[in-house]
């Protein structure tokens, strides 16, 4: 298996980016100095506008777990089971929330809610050292921005509009190819159209995040939102065409001049359809069922300009002819079926962990936070938590590896960044390879 050069250039700039974090943190003795290199292991993405996103979605999430950990600390000084009644509370909330946002906003929120475990549950028992954490913890997170945002700047990251460019650009060579089919004459195939709307819709987590790429990324990610509700339109249009009778005169004109469209033809066709409108609307026995063929016609071309439109918007920074916002969606039972679960999860988590009197009870509760938190945004909550118990077996065996073996002799910082570089650097060629061919 060959691994690409801007593959290895981004497992590169997540390293260095890691150590340079590290080094300012330790540098300002900072409390929690890690938490500037996690920052960085989080916002591990391969392109410039993604990491952009997700940091601006951490910092806005860590400010409102940072602030709601002073509430509780306020108002539960030293009382172990109001704090936690507070934690898993506030956490339900923000799970709630979550279940009805989607990308790194939905990572947003439930960062807020896990925020108050870090920073408040582990001085349960010293609530005056809690806007310390805080602080540090702020801190550190920003250095580990600042670090991946000028590392990549440095390095020339890439901008996430090429490659959703090129994926927009396949999608509609498909929907080309099945309108032209339906146009001509075969029968609409239902299995095909759905799996061309999964593909537009696949888009959406690209599209979301192509606002934070560049300096024209606001512009770039309204053509794209146009161009993908223009995909969906279109496959709609050609699905309402398919139903036209094959021997009916305006049918077949219709249909032909959907096809010059097609073609590249936009003005003329649209300009035939629209005298031919208000040809048949002046008539006297006037055909509801002809001007209805005509218009979802003028609809499908006036799609296909918007289309156009939109992806030469995505590809030159250009305000596009539309502006609209995709619908986020929720459900209220899916919602709080998730907050609930969260909920009953962590008080068993916690009554368990009184009970067995463990010195580290407090950690094994936020981890267990953090994971259910987690598990309630994710495709598969199933493959996540196997997933996360792999990933706590590896990072116990590099993390002993680097401790006993590689860190033996002296603790200076140098030993200790090569020593972490072959773990990041995996990591990051793992996090890529495992991930689908569509979100690279």
């Amino acid at each position: 298996m060959v691994i690409p050069v801007h593959i290895w250039a981004y497992a590169f700039r997540i390293w260095l980016a890691a150590v340079v974090a590290l080094y300012v943190a330790f540098w300002l003795q900072l409390g929690g100095a890690s938490s500037a290199a996690v920052t960085v292991a989080i916002l591990a993405q391969p392109t410039r506008g993604a990491a952009l996103a997700k940091a601006a979605n951490r910092v806005a999430a860590t400010l409102i777990g940072a602030t709601m950990s002073v509430v509780i600390a306020g108002l539960f000084p030293g009382e172990r089971f109001g704090m936690l009644g507070a934690f898993v509370c506030w956490i339900c909330i923000c799970v709630f929330v979550a279940s009805y946002l989607r990308g790194y906003q939905a990572y947003a929120a439930v960062l807020s809610g896990y925020t108050v475990a870090i920073i408040a549950l582990v001085n349960i028992d010293t609530p005056q050292n809690v806007f310390t954490t805080m602080t540090d913890r702020m801190a550190a997170i920003a250095i580990g921005i600042l670090c991946v945002t000028l590392i990549n700047d440095v390095f020339g990251s890439p901008p996430v509009w090429r490659e959703l460019n090129r994926r927009m650009n396949d999608i509609w060579r498909d929907v080309r190819g099945y309108t032209r089919d339906v146009l001509v004459g075969n029968q609409e195939n239902p299995e095909r159209t759905g799996a061309l709307l999964a593909q537009i819709s696949g888009l959406r987590d690209q599209v979301d995040i192509v606002a934070h790429d560049m300096a024209d990324g606001r512009p770039r990610a309204a053509g794209a939102r146009s161009a993908m509700l223009a995909l969906v339109e279109i496959v709609q249009r050609v699905r309402l065409l398919s139903l036209l009778a094959h021997g009916d005169p305006v049918a077949v004109t219709v249909k032909n001049q959907c096809l010059a469209a097609l073609d590249g033809h936009d003005a003329e066709a649209l300009a035939f359809l629209t005298k031919l409108r208000e040809a048949e609307l002046s008539r006297p026995d006037i055909v509801v069922g002809a001007v209805w063929q005509i218009q979802q016609a003028v609809r499908f071309v006036e799609s296909k300009g918007l289309l156009d439109d939109g992806l030469l918007s995505l590809r030159e920074g250009l305000e596009p002819a539309r502006d609209i916002r995709l619908p986020d969606r929720g459900e209220f039972a899916l919602a709080l079926g998730n907050a609930t679960r969260i909920g009953i999860a962590l008080v068993a988590g916690a009554t368990f962990l009184v009970f067995a009197g463990w010195p580290a009870s407090v950690a094994a509760l936020t981890i267990t936070a953090i994971l259910c938190a987690l598990s309630t945004i994710m495709p598969s909550p199933s493959k996540f938590a196997v997933a996360a118990m792999v990933s706590f077996a590896l990072a116990s065996v590099s993390a002993g590896i680097v401790r006993f073996y590689v860190l033996t002799e002296s603790q200076d910082f140098v030993r200790l960044a090569v020593g972490i570089a072959p773990v990041v650097i995996f990591g990051c060629l793992l996090s890529v390879r495992l991930r689908s061919p569509a979100s690279v």
